[in-house]
C-alpha cells in the first residue's frame, strides 16, 4: 500500500482526486478551512460527494481544520487557491 496521502483543500480538485484515492484503497486525510465541509466528510451519513456524469461517488474519511490537524505526511496534495497560500 502507498503511503497516506494528505489533501489540503477538499474543494473540487482535492475532494475528487482524494475521494478517487479514498475509493481505491488508499489511507487519505483531508484539510479543508469549512468546519461543516470537514464535518460532512467525516459523517458516514453524508460524507464527500462527488457528482457528475462521469464517475459519482461517496466517501468518508478523517477530516479535519488546519488548527485540528496532527502529525506528520510524506505525501501531501496542496489542492487550494493561490490567494490562500503564500
Amino acid at each position: 500500500m502507498a503511503e497516506p496521502t494528505l489533501i489540503w483543500g477538499a474543494g473540487a480538485i482535492g475532494g475528487t482526486v482524494g475521494a478517487s484515492l479514498k475509493r481505491a484503497g488508499q489511507d487519505v486525510t483531508f484539510v479543508d478551512i469549512v468546519p461543516d465541509h470537514v464535518a460532512a466528510i467525516r459523517d458516514p451519513a453524508r460524507g464527500l460527494k462527488i457528482t457528475g456524469p462521469v464517475d459519482p461517488m461517496l466517501v468518508t474519511a478523517p477530516a479535519f481544520t488546519p488548527d485540528q490537524l496532527k502529525g506528520t505526511w510524506k505525501r501531501i496534495l496542496l489542492a487550494v487557491k493561490a490567494h490562500h497560500n503564500r
